[in-house]
């Protein structure tokens, strides 16, 4: 049986347990509305290359190179987590 200490030990550990669980919950919100955000422009990006690309200058390819540079890293960081 908890004595008054081992009780209030153990109250306070789940306090913090649910503390540390809401701050997850946050960070991970927060991490989904900045890759939303990320995603957003990558699309604007890729919606203007393409355009370029129809154009075939070659500014146009330089920049999608760098555009899918840029989207290999994101994905790479996102597979290794």
């Amino acid at each position: 049986m908890f004595d008054m200490a081992m009780n209030d030990q153990a109250s306070s550990l789940l306090a913090r347990l649910r503390s540390l669980k809401d701050e997850i919950r946050l960070q991970i919100h927060l991490c989904g509305m900045k890759l939303r955000a990320t995603l957003c422009d990558l699309e604007l990006q890729i919606a203007e290359v393409e355009q370029q690309v129809m154009h075939a200058s070659s500014e146009a390819l330089k920049k999608l190179q760098e555009v899918t540079e840029r989207l290999e890293i994101i994905v790479g960081r996102l597979l290794v987590g």
